[in-house]
């Protein structure tokens, strides 16, 4: 449906540049990413979806950023 989501780890001790590479060109695309770290404390009674920390946008076939360490990410062109 032209919408993607990418999943990656970074179960490191320390911060971590990725770089995903996609197949083909997907054109310049929005990315808003949620960040869940092992460290923080996200227990709620609604059991909502953690917000969006930042947002990102690709170049051509590309996605770059920073992760910090013990780190799980979502990217997704998926507005909430």
């Amino acid at each position: 449906d032209g919408n993607w989501s990418v999943f990656v780890t970074n179960l490191n001790f320390e911060d971590l540049t990725v770089s995903i590479n996609f197949e083909k060109t997907i054109g310049k695309q929005t990315f808003y990413r949620h960040v869940y770290n092992i460290n923080g404390n996200y227990k709620t009674a609604s059991a909502s979806i953690i917000g969006v920390d930042k947002i990102l946008t690709t170049s051509c076939d590309r996605l770059i950023d920073e992760i910090s360490a013990c780190s799980l990410v979502v990217y997704t062109t998926i507005k909430d």
